[in-house]
């Protein structure tokens, strides 16, 4: 005797129910143990995209294999990254060592401030007298305003604890994207083959879009803030401020993070009308001010490149997406927004070429057409 209908659906309610219940305990337990990795995995799949047409190049100029040149790649990457960053950690280490040696000793020396500074709008009369005192008895300005300078401290070391665990992990990520783009078509038709399988038709546009918005974030973010750094090392270095590789690398953290260079560069301005002539401090503002405005001047050019989507619509993805998620954010937001925006139009469009369809259909049937209609 067959089941009663309503058993029977029961049963395959409960049965597709359970079904859904393990996969996502699966599913779940899966981001569990990938959850330690997935930002380096990120990281790795943003280089990945990025390095990829480069790669493709080297193979053909080289004749090599695309492991082979990925190899190089991790070669190059290494020297240009490891070899700045012994140095930046190099001088560093030399500066703090000077600075502790110079505090016991008592021989650290402040050169005291000019008397325009006291003249400063607004600062000036707060900054000069700190400024003085540190100049006669650093050790006693410390001391008195200990309780307010170790909370600094304390967050200077977390804040270079967590830049040490980013750097080692930017190491891990490059490595596997090197493995990643030594098979890289493999990997594209796997993507691919999900997207269409989420997206259908549209799949492969949204992965195309996708790589371009990486690709334009890149070159409209980072490929910005080197800029910058680059060159306002070379300014450092040219009108003698002090620190100039300390600064350049402030730079580009300010730069990746959106934040205007002039956090940064009001300080060596401040130096240089304090310490330098007229003319030479002039000549250093202006420099500032065109290095502080080059971002603005740079992003049209950089950002949006080879994304069919607004430049303001990658920009807000970047920018909402750091505020969210930080740094990665850059990327996700600007992709994700890229792809929302895309499925919006795409929607419009839909409903717009209905209508039209519609609206011709009426006049057709009505035995006009659609310009008679309108005249």
């Amino acid at each position: 005797m067959n089941k009663p209908i309503k058993q029977y659906q029961e049963e395959r309610i409960i049965e597709t129910v359970a079904k859904i219940v393990l996969i996502g305990l699966l599913l779940y337990s899966a981001y569990l143990i990938l959850k330690p990795f997935i930002g380096i995995i990120i990281w790795a799949i943003i280089i990945a995209v990025t390095v990829n047409p480069l790669i493709t190049i080297g193979t053909k100029r080289l004749h090599l294999s695309r492991a082979k040149v990925s190899t190089l790649f991790i070669i190059a990457v290494m020297i240009l990254i490891i070899i700045p960053s012994v140095g930046l950690a190099a001088t560093l280490s030399d500066t703090l060592q000077m600075l502790y040696a110079g505090l016991k000793e008592g021989t650290l020396a402040i050169p005291p401030p000019s008397e325009k500074v006291a003249a400063w709008p607004i600062v000036g009369g707060y900054i000069y007298p700190v400024w003085q005192e540190a100049s006669t008895n650093l050790t006693a300005l410390l001391l008195s305003h200990k309780a307010e300078i170790l909370p600094i401290a304390k967050s200077t070391l977390g804040i270079g604890g967590s830049g040490l665990i980013t750097f080692l992990m930017f190491i891990a990520s490059i490595f596997i994207a090197a493995f990643l783009t030594a098979s890289s078509h493999h990997y594209a038709l796997f993507f691919q083959t999900v997207a269409k399988r989420l997206a259908g038709d549209r799949g492969p546009e949204w992965t195309h879009l996708a790589i371009m918005t990486i690709r334009s974030v890149v070159q409209g973010v980072i490929g910005i803030a080197l800029i910058q750094a680059a060159a306002g090392y070379i300014g450092f270095v040219f009108f003698d401020v002090p620190f100039a590789v300390v600064l350049a690398f402030l730079i580009m953290m300010i730069a990746i993070a959106q934040l205007p260079a002039f956090l940064i560069l009001v300080f060596p301005v401040i130096y240089m009308f304090s310490t330098a002539s007229i003319a030479k401090a002039v000549g250093f503002l202006v420099f500032a001010v065109i290095l502080g405005f080059s971002d603005n001047a740079l992003r049209p050019f950089l950002l949006g490149r080879g994304v069919n989507a607004p430049m303001i619509i990658v920009l807000l993805g970047a920018l909402g997406g750091m505020i969210a998620w930080g740094i990665l954010g850059l990327f996700i937001g600007s992709v994700l927004l890229t792809v929302a925006y895309k499925l919006f139009m795409a929607w419009i469009h839909d409903a717009a070429k209905e209508a039209d369809i519609g609206t011709q259909e009426k006049m057709k049937h009505s035995g006009h057409t659609p310009q008679e209609k309108l005249i």
